[in-house]
């Protein structure tokens, strides 16, 4: 008999506690936020130079590298092309790669001869 009313009592418990309890409110989510890209600050000292938002790279104009051999000039060369504010080498034997995305990047991918193979921004 002890067990019965045990069981009785644990069978409570677990009831839900209002059936006319009103639902609870549905979740409000938030509308996409638009990401102005960050704004590139003058050189310390420099009251004349214009702030300018960073702009993505243009890899058309270093187009005409594809198939060179990779060395520190064609390296520069390229990125002042482009006008990316960092470059990063992918080598054939570089197998994992971070994938953020930055669009001033330029991005260089060579082959196993180490000529650019392909060229691309992020």
């Amino acid at each position: 008999m002890k067990r019965v009313a045990l069981i009785g009592l644990m069978l409570v418990g677990c009831a839900p506690s209002a059936p006319d309890a009103p639902p609870p409110p549905p979740r409000r989510v938030a509308p996409p936020q638009v990401v102005m890209p960050p704004v590139i600050p003058p050189p310390p000292g420099d009251e004349s130079a214009e702030v300018q938002p960073m702009t993505p790279c243009r890899i058309a104009a270093a187009a005409g590298l594809i198939g060179k051999p990779l060395t520190p000039a064609v390296q520069a060369e390229a990125q002042a092309k482009v006008g990316a504010r960092s470059v990063r080498v992918i080598g054939p034997d570089h197998n994992a790669i971070t994938m953020d995305y930055r669009p001033d990047r330029l991005n260089i991918e060579l082959d196993p001869s180490r000529k650019i193979l392909r060229l691309r921004c992020g």
